[in-house]
């Protein structure tokens, strides 16, 4: 089969493993996304599965013309060339082979009963045992054309099909001169017989059906028909015209007609009448749906297909092609549609259950449970027409309905009803309830007032006026008492039942808006329009996110499933799954129905449309427990299969932009997934080119999956589409966390700094100021969002105050009793955003619904400079203290690729941190300089003194319980940081120094001098703190790094002349030589007693050590100052990742905290603009040039 049943679809939570019956997969637990070897297994599933779905091939080695299956189901006979007729054995895989000379078989038709086997020429037919193909007589047919044949059981009479008629052939008469009798006259394409009725098809067009009680029908084709056939159940009748298909009653009323993309061979139509298979001469199966009216293409043969045969379970279908192949596959099952023929006018589902609820005729209400044959109950019936409106409210069980006069409330259960008697007619266009079935609200569409509803007393509570013009949608907002609505005027408004003063406008749409839904978490607003786009929206920051425009046709519904992600159907019939968390397209389909409602049951098992004839109900392939892949032409998805099966094998495959929009389900894999899986580089740079997406699932991320099976070129290439890819879509890679940026770093790509400076953007504004004070720059700000508010960088600028919306009250409307006037919405003239803002020196909280007012007074404290904003597209959890932070700092200090460093994005991160936490590696240096003062004064004024021991041992010890702190903290990075060794010298040195002393050893004075030696050593790293003498301590470092070749030679050479010395003077020994040869590298030295030779050796040394090497020592300091210089940014940031490091390994932050937007606002700096005007510069140069043309 072609679907396989996978237990339940993949959760986040869920670790345990599901298996399925025979011949299903199992569907692995949830993927780390650093566990390459889960994703590996998953794929070879997938590879295993579609490789079952695609046929099992013989090579006869003959071009087959016509083929047959025997009665067994296992074996056939097949003509090849010009006369041979070939028998396949199952068993063993042979090929018998006949060869009838000197004429051309064409058909061949089997007597099961007698074992009998009849192969037609143009002028004869021959009887052969069908074991041995042995011929046992041949008849003649004389002057006659033979283009078909065809055998009846009962009658034991062949049928043949003549230039000009059709004739039988009573072949139980054994005689030399057998009887032949013209049945019809005239010229036909093809003709059926069965039980003594007869289908002809006219070379005309015409096609006739002949009862045996001599009725007769007709039907008129537009061309002749290739085809005629009975169903296998002999209830319906099929034709083949060209390349359509036509299936008629037995009375030849035609039912359906269905257009293939080549032409067919051959028909079938299953027992049960749901499915149409034909053979088509582009070497695929058609397997045709006729309930959902939906064709699957199956790729098989490389050339026409002659012939096929489905067995009589429907499980397999064999195929022979002119390829030479014999082929055998699984035949293809798939649920269909259930449907339910009705003249609806809305509908919903009742809550979690496979039962709708829907409208009839604008007065019946009845229920129809999608699981049984059974007819709808009716429920309700009304007196008066109901409006095209209806609310089940789950919380309540209720259900909401509106008649014009009142609005009705009707348990499901006890079918009690309540209602709201309305004072005069109204229309209702809309019914809403919160999230705690508190309240409800209706919208008039004549007026469109709102109306709000208390549900526990069915009374009224709020009445509202906003919009121009119609109200068509309404969302209640989790969390909170406010609601949103969208209309005609292209608006959508934000109203709070409780403070009616407050509400405000989101305008962005070019068309009216006709559908609005929210997120999970209710943070987010989700709004359709009749101008083909979606746009989400934060609605309490008053913020437009993104705009989603691959519709092509207005949207009709939206819908957020449970997983947080986003259904969008159009009044074309497409429907596109999206991921929230990237905003990202997973996949694209289509159905064959031109909806007018649309709707999903609240499990998001099913999702059912509905036009005015009818309610077709699908279940919903996103939350389906099949492997299956879905697309916008699912008669495609075979070769989609094979495209994929290709692709996983390593097989070399062009890339083709179609496949952009298809998904493997249920793991949402789009095709990017299985090219990033394979190291395809250049299909993913051309899907990316042709605005395909990095679209996340529950298990992985194209991203990820080429960053942990380390491709580096297809590394090379996200990187470099990177810029584009945000430019289309700035949450492009918003799915992608710190494991990815940790793994990256410690790859340390080539092209890693690329990437980083792509991923932190400069972002133009339009509301934000084009100056600031240089005394506020520059403004780290860590956003929930990705877009930058004004509000978050400069909240004391009076200009960027955002604005409460006035309300004035309408005196033309009716007064109602105990309930505010209706309000009349003025435009707003700016939006404001409250997020978590970290400013300079300061840090700012802004809460989310704080409406209170800033001062007006715009204060001026400095020189005004031009900015400009950087908005990172990757959230990052870097609290201080945190684990992300902490591995993330150590992954950029093990980065290979130090250029990173110099990235805009990496500085600002290191800088803020830096800013905040330098602190306290600054009173960790205080300590330490407290540690260096008690150990000066111990040695000058105290030294050998208890007292001053004792107060010397107690500073050092306290000292040490920092180390000893870091080390239980983080052990491991403990020991990887040079300057921890020399905590844990001086500790045991200092110890050591307490024991002598207390002894009085006499080796009380080299623990003291070690100790001094290793405490001021110790102390240069403290000059790290300040950016003068940070310069100084890595040149230091640097240049002892590179000193390491030198003073090997130097070393080997010192001691090579010590020793030939000692053997000139036979009195010294070799530790006198070698302090007289060191000595002599520092230009001291005595020549008296020299002889010839100890002169020549003198000389040598002194050339060799003193110029050559001293010199080659200060080239080497030279090179070392060089490049320290050159890369002393770089140098800077290490250094300060290391010591931030140091402390947030000690500061250990148990608070997760949360996933933010880095965003940073600073000076323009002179080589932007200049590289600005530039660009501005060449592209009116470019105008100019055009215009000229």
């Amino acid at each position: 089969m072609e679907i396989t049943q996978v237990g339940e679809i993949p959760k986040q939570k869920n670790k345990k493993q599901h298996s399925i019956g025979d011949g299903g997969m199992e569907l692995t637990a949830l993927v780390d996304t650093k566990n390459v070897s889960s994703i590996n297994k998953m794929m070879r599933k997938i590879k295993s599965r579609f490789e079952s779905v695609f046929p099992i091939y013989l090579d006869t080695g003959y071009k087959i013309r016509e083929a047959l299956i025997l009665p067994d189901d296992k074996n056939s006979i097949f003509l090849c060339g010009t006369s041979n007729i070939c028998k396949t054995y199952s068993e063993t895989d042979q090929i018998l082979t006949k060869n009838i000379p000197d004429v051309k078989i064409s058909k061949l038709v089997i007597d099961p009963q007698s074992n009998l086997l009849y192969c037609s020429s143009k002028f004869c037919v021959f009887e052969l045992k069908i074991e041995t193909l042995e011929i046992i007589r041949k008849i003649p047919i004389p002057n006659n054309d033979i283009r078909r044949i065809a055998y009846d059981l009962s009658t034991k009479l062949l049928f043949a099909s003549c230039s000009d008629c059709i004739i039988s052939i009573d072949v139980k008469d054994q005689s030399e001169n057998i009887p032949i009798k013209i049945i019809f006259k005239g010229e036909f394409s093809s003709f059926k017989y069965s039980q003594e009725d007869w289908l002809l098809a006219y070379s005309s067009g015409k096609i006739e059906k002949l009862n045996s009680n001599g009725d007769c029908f007709s039907y008129d084709l537009p061309e002749s028909a290739s085809l005629v056939k009975y169903s296998r159940s002999s209830k319906s009748v099929l034709a083949s015209v060209g390349k359509s298909v036509y299936l008629f009653t037995l009375n030849l009323k035609l039912i359906s007609k269905f257009q293939l993309q080549a032409f067919p061979s051959q028909l079938f139509m299953t027992s049960d009448e749901k499915y149409i298979i034909t053979s088509n001469s582009d070497g695929k199966i058609a397997i045709i749906d006729t309930m959902a009216e939906e064709i699957i293409q199956i790729p098989v043969h490389h050339g026409q297909i002659v012939n096929f045969y489905v067995d009589s379970t429907i499980s397999h279908i064999t195929t022979y092609g002119h390829d030479s192949k014999i082929a055998k596959f699984i035949f293809p099952i798939k649920k269909s549609s259930r449907s339910l023929l009705c003249n609806v006018n809305n509908f919903v589902f009742f809550g979690d259950q496979p039962v709708i609820i829907y409208m009839e005729d604008l007065k019946s209400i009845k229920m129809w449970n999608i699981h049984t044959n059974e007819l709808p109950n009716e429920i309700y019936k009304s007196d008066r027409e109901l409006n095209k409106v209806m609310l089940y409210i789950q919380e309540k069980d209720l259900l909401a309905l509106c008649n014009g006069y009142e609005i009705l409330f009707m348990n499901i259960q006890t079918n009690e009803i309540s209602s709201i008697k309305i004072s005069r007619k109204v229309s209702l266009s809309s019914f809403a309830a919160d999230e705690g079935g508190l309240y409800i609200t209706t919208i008039s569409s004549e007026n469109s007032y709102i109306y709000v509803y208390d549900l526990n007393n069915y009374s009224i509570v709020q009445r509202f006026k906003g919009h121009e013009g119609k109200i068509n949608c309404q969302v209640h907002l989790k969390g909170s008492t406010m609601f949103a609505t969208g209309g005609n005027d292209k608006k959508i408004i934000i109203w709070n039942i409780k403070e009616p003063n407050s509400a405000y406008k989101l305008e962005g749409h070019a068309l009216p808006v006709v559908c609005i839904t929210q997120t999970r978490e209710g943070n987010k607003i989700i709004s359709g329009s009749k101008d083909c786009t979606i746009k989400v929206w934060a609605w309490r920051e008053k913020q437009m996110l993104i705009s989603l425009d691959s519709h092509t046709s207005p949207i009709l519904s939206i819908i957020v499933d449970k997983t947080n992600h986003l259904t969008s159907f159009s009044i074309d019939g497409t429907l596109i799954y999206w991921n929230l968390r990237a905003y990202a397209k997973v996949f694209r389909t289509v159905v064959n129905i031109e909806p007018l409602v649309f709707c999903m049951s609240k499990n998001n098992k099913f999702i059912a449309f509905a036009d005015m004839e009818q309610i077709k109900v699908l279940d919903s392939p996103m939350f389906s427990n099949e492997l299956d892949v879905i697309g916008p032409v699912m008669q495609d998805k075979y070769e989609y299969m094979d495209y994929l099966l290709k692709v996983l094998k390593g097989e070399k495959v062009a890339y083709n932009a179609i496949w952009n929009d298809w998904a493997v389900l249920p793991y949402q894999f789009n095709t990017m997934y299985f090219y990033a899986f394979t190291n395809m580089y250049r299909h993913i740079k051309s899907s990316i080119r042709d605005s395909a997406s990095l679209t996340p699932c529950y298990f992985t991320d194209p991203f990820s999956l080429i960053t942990y099976k380390k491709y580096q070129k297809a590394l090379n290439i996200l990187f470099e589409c990177t810029k584009n890819l945000l430019q289309r879509n700035m949450h492009s890679l918003s799915f992608l966390n710190e494991d990815v940026l940790i793994k990256l770093n410690l790859q340390g790509h080539s092209q890693l700094h690329k990437f980083y400076n792509s991923i932190f953007n400069k972002c133009l504004i339009e509301d934000f100021p084009k100056f600031a004070d240089i005394q506020d720059l520059p403004i780290v700000v860590f956003s929930s969002t990705v877009n930058p508010v004004r509000e978050n960088f400069f909240p004391n600028d009076a200009g960027t105050i955002a604005q409460k919306l006035k309300f004035e009250k309408n005196a033309t409307l009716a007064h109602l009793n105990n309930i505010n006037d209706p309000l009349l919405l003025k435009t707003p003239k700016g939006s404001m955003n409250f997020n978590e803002s970290l400013l300079k020196n300061k840090t700012c909280d802004f809460e989310d619904d704080n409406d209170e007012e800033n001062d007006d007074n715009e204060e001026t404290s400095g020189e005004k400079v031009p900015i400009v904003v950087y908005v990172s597209s990757i959230r990052m959890n870097i609290n201080n203290g945190c684990k992300e932070s902490i591995l993330f700092i150590e992954s950029l200090i093990k980065c290979p690729n130090k250029e990173i460093f110099k990235t805009k994005f990496i500085q600002t991160i290191l800088t803020h941190k830096w800013g905040k936490l330098k602190k306290y590696q600054a009173i960790q240096a205080m300590c330490y300089g407290l540690y260096l003062l008690v150990l000066s004064f111990y040695l000058i004024f105290k030294y050998e003194n208890l007292n001053g021991l004792i107060a010397f041992l107690i500073v050092g010890g306290l000292l040490s319980v920092y180390d000893v702190i870091q080390m239980y903290q983080a052990f491991s990075l403990f020991w990887k940081d040079v300057w921890n060794y020399f905590d844990i010298i001086r500790l045991f040195i200092l110890i050591s120094y307490a024991i002598t002393y207390y002894y009085d050893h006499k080796e009380k004075e080299h623990c003291m001098t070690l100790l001094m030696i290793i405490s001021l050593l110790r102390g240069i790293s403290f000059f790290r703190l300040f950016n003068q003498t940070r310069y100084m301590t890595q040149l230091l470092v640097n240049v002892l790094k590179d000193m390491k070749s030198f003073i090997i030679l130097l070393t080997y050479s010192t001691i090579s002349f010590s020793m030939i010395a000692m053997v000139q003077r036979k009195d010294r020994s070799f530790t006198n030589e070698l302090k007289v040869s060191f000595m002599m590298n520092l230009g001291e030295f005595n020549t008296e007693g020299f002889d010839g030779l100890s002169w020549v050796i003198f000389m040598f040394m002194s050339v060799l050590n003193v110029i050559v090497l001293l010199n080659m020592l200060i080239a080497i300091m030279g090179e070392t100052f060089s490049r320290v210089r050159e890369r002393s940014e770089i140098a800077d940031f290490i250094e300060i990742a290391k010591m931030l490091l140091e402390v947030e390994t000690v500061m250990t932050n148990t608070n997760k905290g949360k996933k933010k937007y880095l965003q940073l606002c600073e000076q323009e700096s002179s080589v932007n603009i200049t590289d600005e005007l530039t660009k501005d510069i060449k592209a009116v140069k470019k105008l100019l040039k055009n215009l000229s043309k």
